[in-house]
């Protein structure tokens, strides 16, 4: 054990020195620390004595379970494929054989993936104050809502790993699982559709529906919510009911795991083959399915000459995927969120149907903020990954643009289609309509900057955790002026259209500068980090 106990600390102690060695990406978590104690600081000071305005608490308990099911699912989907990621490949190497004991090696790994989940904890404290705000709740409350949150991630890889070992040991427990997780979903949709009947009709009705206390029953997503809020509520009974059924599942399926047949090897070497095959398979465009057939239509790129291959690579893996080229499930999935939220907003509010200019500004808002995160596993993401693009006999700069020129089409036609659909859902007018979507295509060839920057500074794109929190906040700080600009715009003349393109100069003019300022990024591979 104390072996194991050594290389932790050799791993954190590397990590410092990691840091220490990258000056840019340390500035940045020194940043990101201040701004988390300028935000204690600012709600200690600036709101002392007074009263904040409260929004309705239920909000709250909707968007929390909402919260817990959209980081829940994909996890135990994924897990039932390729398991937790709690070891990787240098494990098998250096760690598996060594002569320790597999329960010290798993306390080992479970050990490393909660310090990891610790992390997002800094990340979720950010949003602190505006909880505090809204609802009116305290700093205790908020950390006692994040841990729940820390909590809820950790059971649900751990019951990824147990999944995953069912799954190597009958493939029929997928099927099962799967199903069982299915009946978990539709009794959530039937517990909202129960406590939308119990409302008063109008807001009262939504309201009750996502904070309907018959959700908490749910296993494992309900269990953590329960917890959650009978600590903060002060209900003991739920604390012990939902304390126990949580703490039961997360060792229960430890037990379950330690009890089983457990082989480390093939896990891990398993979950490595299956990334593998994962990537090759996403570089000739098609979705890895281990067991399944491609649909392949074409053969060959068909088109191209020098870097702008890359660009029609990328339209040849973009029909593979899908038949509409630039528009997939993430564009469903983008147009399902945004319609059902346009609708929620429509229904709850107490003061007579929306702005239709309003409602597609809420659109374009939680549109952006999505595309941000789609864009770190786009075209010219995966590109990175590959030797070629380093290789190709072009200058860098050329072969930085074709790499992201599908990127910049795919987020020019999605804005069409969804803000074509969403402008006729709100019933607004056309102009507001292609203001959305200027904007739209402006932030996804700026955010594409924003990865480039990221590699640049960063040595990789920032996907997750604190390096992605810290490229948001750098992209928000460069993006202000022009905010700050389209909104003057806007107040002054009234104009969607007008004050749309003020945001959209800004944001293609602040890309083209950071594209510039790195245009000999592929020029080296070791920025690949």
């Amino acid at each position: 054990m104390n072996a194991l106990f050594f290389l932790l600390r050799k791993e954190a102690k590397n990590s410092l020195l990691d840091l220490l060695r990258h000056p840019v990406k340390l500035v940045a978590y020194i940043l990101l620390f201040g701004m988390l104690g300028f935000s204690i600081f600012q709600r200690a000071v600036m709101h002392w004595g007074v009263p904040p305005v409260t929004a309705d608490i239920r909000l709250l308990h909707g968007v929390y379970f909402g919260a817990l099911l959209l980081l829940g699912v994909p996890i135990l989907l994924s897990g039932m494929k390729s398991g937790a990621a709690f070891f990787k490949m240098n494990d098998v190497n250096l760690l598996f054989p060594a002569p320790v004991s597999p329960r010290k090696i798993l306390l080992y790994g479970l050990l490393r993936q909660l310090a990891s989940i610790l992390l997002l904890t800094i990340f979720l404290l950010l949003y602190g104050v505006m909880a505090m705000d809204m609802f009116g709740v305290t700093w205790g409350e908020i950390l006692i809502l994040v841990l729940g949150l820390v909590v809820g991630l950790f059971q649900f890889e751990v019951l990824a790993m147990l999944a995953y070992q069912l799954a190597n040991r009958n493939p029929r427990w997928v099927q099962r699982m799967r199903g069982a997780l299915y009946v978990v979903l539709a009794a959530a949709a039937m517990g909202v559709l129960y406590g939308f009947s119990l409302g008063k009709g109008g807001p009262d009705s939504v309201l009750s529906a996502i904070s309907v206390s018959v959700l908490e029953a749910l296993p494992v997503f309900g269990w953590v919510k329960g917890l959650v809020f009978g600590l903060i509520s002060g209900n003991i009974l739920n604390v012990f009911i939902y304390g126990i059924l949580v703490a039961t599942t997360i060792f229960g399926a430890l037990l379950i795991f330690l009890k089983g047949n457990v082989d480390y090897y093939e896990s891990v070497i398993d979950r490595a083959e299956a990334g593998y095959e994962q990537h090759e398979t996403e570089s000739v465009g098609h979705a890895a399915r281990r067991h399944g057939r491609a649909r392949v239509s074409a053969m060959g790129i068909g088109a191209g000459w020098g870097a702008s291959v890359f660009f029609f690579k990328h339209l040849r893996e973009g029909k593979r995927r899908s038949r509409l080229v630039f528009a997939g499930m993430s564009t469903l999935l983008l147009l399902g969120v945004n319609l059902v939220l346009i609708f929620l907003l429509s229904y709850a509010s107490s003061a007579g149907p929306l702005r239709p200019d309003y409602l597609m500004g809420v659109s374009l808002t939680l549109s952006c903020y999505i595309l941000f995160f789609y864009n770190t596993t786009g075209d010219w993401v995966r590109e990175l990954t590959n030797p070629y693009i380093y290789l190709a006999p072009e200058a860098p700069f050329r072969k930085l643009l074709w790499a992201g020129a599908a990127g910049v089409a795919k987020a020019c036609a999605e804005g069409v289609l969804l803000f074509t659909v969403m402008g006729i859902f709100t019933g607004c007018s056309p102009l507001t309509a292609v203001a959305c979507m200027l904007v739209y295509a402006a932030m996804g060839v700026f955010f594409l900057a924003g990865n480039v920057l990221s590699v640049r500074l960063f040595g990789k794109v920032g996907r997750q955790g604190l390096l992605l929190l810290i490229l948001m906040l750098l992209l928000l700080v460069v993006l202000l002026p022009g905010l700050g600009l389209s909104a003057f715009v806007l107040f002054s003349s009234g104009s969607a259209l007008v004050s749309a393109l003020p945001l959209t100069g800004w944001a293609l003019l602040a890309a083209a500068v950071i594209i510039f300022c790195c245009r000999n990024l592929l020029a080296n591979a070791e920025w690949n980090g």
